[in-house]
């Protein structure tokens, strides 16, 4: 099997190497922070979906250069329990200020590991990216984007179904089915076509749907931001990835991952402008306040009153309201 993918990967690339990529073809404009979107976001952490997740949107920021699985959406599902959730994201700063020390209370940590992340990114998986754009044109690129969210939309459907969403469960399967057929094993997008809703979810927020708290923020190496929580599901998850049952050797699990992540990484090239000022704040701040919208926290904890006895506003002081369960 190993030797398959091998091949069939490098006839692709030996071929588009005949037809590199105009630089200046047309994309999509690229957004600013405020309207990259809580289900985008999802995309951002390249690392922690090296071995995992399989995303479809392109705009989104990159793993170490980018905030990471972010807040779905969450919207209505008919005979879903759930309202309308947070799926956009206004401001990754926007809302009552965050007690960061008590989020991030392993902040000396976390940096040298986003260091080490940002060194392999910047000498290992970037270059490859860059490369893999450069002989790949843009059609065989949104092939190869559109086979890794097929994957990832049967994840997120056993997920709604953990989460007892039976609504967006449907829809998972439902795009999942139509694309693995219709559409050639997810090479096209033929649910969109048929305005089937895409719903994504992770293993994280199915555990912060039973109430399971997200602890402080943790960089992990390779995997890039996560929570104590998240971190937690990493091997498990894995077990409802389907290539880990349509490859069984590890090495051509590794080759497929390796592949995902070159595409993804190609894909994220671009957003890294919409990064200002401290890239590990940023990050911290995009990804935590995507996961609590993710979660269904309209407001996010903020900072405690300064004067002792004395009530902070309710503006600045945040609330958690209740997920619209």
């Amino acid at each position: 099997m190993r030797k398959w993918i091998l091949l069939a990967f490098a006839g692709l690339v030996v071929g588009c190497a005949q037809t590199p990529r105009d630089d200046s073809e047309a994309r999509a404009p690229l957004a600013p922070p405020e309207a990259v979107s809580a289900a985008d976001a999802e995309r951002g952490n390249v690392e922690r979906t090296v071995e995992s997740a399989v995303d479809d949107a392109p705009d989104a920021l990159p793993a170490q250069s980018a905030a990471a699985d972010g807040g779905d959406d969450w919207g209505d599902g008919g005979d879903d329990w759930a309202g309308s959730g947070s799926g956009d994201l206004d401001d990754p700063f926007a809302g009552p200020a965050m007690d960061w020390e008590e989020i991030d209370p392993w902040e000396g940590f976390n940096r040298k590991m986003f260091g080490f992340n940002e060194f392999v990114d910047r000498y290992a998986l970037k270059p490859a990216a860059k490369g893999y754009r450069f002989i790949t044109p843009q059609w065989l690129d949104d092939t190869f984007t559109r086979f890794f969210a097929n994957l990832q939309d049967f994840r997120s459907g056993l997920n709604n179904v953990l989460q007892w969403r039976w609504g967006q469960a449907r829809d998972n399967f439902g795009r999942f089915s139509v694309n693995t057929t219709l559409g050639l094993a997810g090479l096209f997008d033929v649910a969109s076509e048929l305005d089937i809703p895409k719903h994504k979810t992770d293993l994280g927020l199915t555990l912060a749907r039973w109430g399971v708290d997200s602890g402080p923020y943790l960089v992990l190496p390779l995997f890039g931001p996560s929570t104590v929580r998240d971190a937690a599901t990493i091997w498990p998850e894995d077990y409802m990835r389907l290539s880990h049952y349509l490859l069984e050797d590890t090495t051509d699990r590794l080759i497929f991952s390796a592949v995902y992540a070159v595409d993804l990484r190609a894909d994220l090239l671009d957003l890294e402008r919409n990064i200002i000022g401290d890239r590990y704040t940023f990050l911290r701040n995009f990804y935590i306040t995507q996961r609590m919208k993710g979660e269904g926290l309209s407001r996010v904890p903020g900072p405690a009153p300064k004067a002792e006895g004395q009530a902070a506003p309710a503006e600045e002081q945040g609330t958690e309201s209740e997920p619209q369960w």
